[in-house]
């Protein structure tokens, strides 16, 4: 517990929330994206999107419409995925969530890419096409 408290104070004091942002817990980002495609921008640039499923189940879908599994859990005020494949299997990625006036930004909170902010440009409640166009998976 101790640990946990501490990765927890250090995370907030590498990457606290800037002016005008408010931190979204993990419950809270739960009812905004269960049910929900929700779709993320990376400077402007569609980064890709993500299937929300009740349980913590996920599903990632990369620009070149590949699509890997995965869950999501709390973790203290983080999310942390786990996905089964892909450059980010058995690795969990952590992020912080924030809104601003404009809506929800994730922040990655450890890692090579560290600090990566994705915002959440829009969501939907269309299941994802996966592989081939016209399947999903």
């Amino acid at each position: 517990m101790k640990h946990l408290l501490a990765s927890l104070i250090l995370a907030v004091a590498i990457y606290p929330a800037s002016a005008g942002e408010e931190p979204v817990s993990p419950s809270a980002f739960r009812k905004y994206a269960e049910g929900w495609t929700l779709y993320f921008a990376r400077d402007g640039e569609l980064f890709g999107s993500e299937r929300f499923e009740r349980g913590g189940k996920t599903r990632w879908r990369y620009e070149d419409g590949s699509c890997v599994r995965g869950v999501w859990r709390p973790s203290g005020a983080q999310i942390c995925f786990l996905y089964e494949a892909g450059a980010a299997a058995n690795k969990p990625l952590c992020w912080q969530v924030v809104r601003d006036d404009t809506g929800l930004i994730a922040r990655l909170l450890e890692g090579k890419n560290a600090g990566l902010e994705l915002r959440v440009i829009g969501r939907d409640k269309r299941p994802l096409l996966c592989g081939d166009p016209g399947t999903s998976t």
